[in-house]
């Protein structure tokens, strides 16, 4: 469902995004942490404010998580934040291979209808994407409340030769 912007919102993206917008030059040779999809902020706000020394990169089309997320950052006075405001295969384009340590996808829209399972992030593509641009001995972290999309979570992980699973 989108959500119309107020005002407020609205400005904070006009004029205060700019400030925390994606730029390849500022992705760091040292840590990198990238999460996809971070609704409005919170887990990305929280790990920021514990990792200082980590760039954390984070990828979201929903412009009011954005918009909160922004506000977040402000007021709490945190600069090893970047946004990248659009689909995150756009982002995979623009980052260097082997170059993030960690990502982050948390509670991924799971797309519970069977017609609309094709929407679901999680796929080969995906991960072969994340593999490119992942480190060497980097993480993957995935969450789902989905007991449906959970299956495919693990069906494309155990799938694909490049990862493989360290929960316990």
């Amino acid at each position: 469902s989108r959500r119309a912007l107020s005002k407020k919102q609205k400005k904070l993206i006009k004029i205060n995004l700019k400030k925390f917008l994606f730029d390849k030059e500022k992705v760091k040779k040292s840590e990198n942490i990238l999460e996809i999809g971070f609704g409005y902020g919170e887990n990305l706000v929280n790990f920021s404010i514990n990792n200082p020394e980590k760039l954390i990169i984070g990828c979201e089309v929903y412009e009011p998580g954005i918009a909160n997320l922004i506000n977040k950052l402000e007021s709490k006075k945190i600069n090893n934040v970047i946004i990248y405001p659009e689909n995150i295969f756009y982002l995979f384009d623009k980052l260097k291979k082997n170059s993030i340590d960690q990502i982050f996808v948390l509670f991924p829209d799971p797309w519970p209808k069977k017609k609309h399972f094709k929407r679901r992030l999680v796929s080969k593509f995906l991960l072969d994407n994340i593999n490119r641009i992942l480190k060497k001995g980097g993480e993957v972290f995935i969450s789902t409340d989905s007991e449906s999309y959970l299956s495919t979570i693990l069906i494309e992980f155990f799938s694909n030769k490049h990862f493989f699973w360290m929960n316990k």
